[in-house]
Parts: C-alpha cells; sequence; structure tokens
C-alpha cells in the first residue's frame, strides 16, 4: 500500500532519551503532537480523532492536574472532546467547576 499523500506521524517514535516520568518530556510531546494535528492532518480523517485523543492523553500526562492547577491554554482547534478526556474531566467534576 502506498503512503503518498499521507501524513506520516512525525512525533513518532519517541525519542529514546524520552522519560516517562519527566514532565518537561511529556510537554515536549505534546507541542508536537499539538502542532502534527493543527497543521498536517485532515481534521476529517480517522488519524485526526487518534490524533486528538493522542493529543489529550500526552495533555493529561504533561498536566496531571488539569483541569486544576497550571496549565497552558492548547490550541483551540484542537476540541475538548474524545473519550479519554471527558472521562477524565468527568472524573475531576469538571461539570461542578463551572456553576
Amino acid at each position: 500500500m502506498s503512503n503518498v499523500g499521507k501524513p506520516t506521524i512525525s512525533f513518532l517514535p519517541l525519542p529514546p532519551s524520552f522519560d516517562y516520568v519527566n514532565r518537561a518530556d511529556w510537554e515536549t510531546v505534546t507541542q508536537r503532537i499539538q502542532e502534527w494535528v493543527t497543521t498536517e492532518v485532515d481534521t476529517e480523517s480517522s488519524l485526526w480523532t487518534w490524533g486528538r485523543d493522542t493529543f489529550w492523553l500526552a495533555f493529561v500526562a504533561a498536566y496531571p492536574s488539569f483541569p486544576m492547577g497550571k496549565w497552558p491554554m492548547w490550541d483551540p482547534h484542537i476540541p475538548l472532546e474524545g473519550s479519554f478526556i471527558e472521562e477524565w474531566l468527568q472524573r475531576s467534576n469538571f461539570k461542578q467547576l463551572w456553576r
């Protein structure tokens, strides 16, 4: 099967130096995923949905107290949607924060 016209997943593989317990490494990969999702992938594709979900997994790894605590604003082109992040917010009682 040809990969012509298909975007590559530029943030994978993670570098050998990636340390899954190092917040800075997660922040870096989160930025790389965000850039990839917002600039290289068709928003109508299943790859974009996968990228969005992967972004949220990495974002929460970088900012585990989200939505509490301090965290940077992400690109608004990445909606706060997807099974992982919706479950994460539900478990953190996010909806109660806005009442």
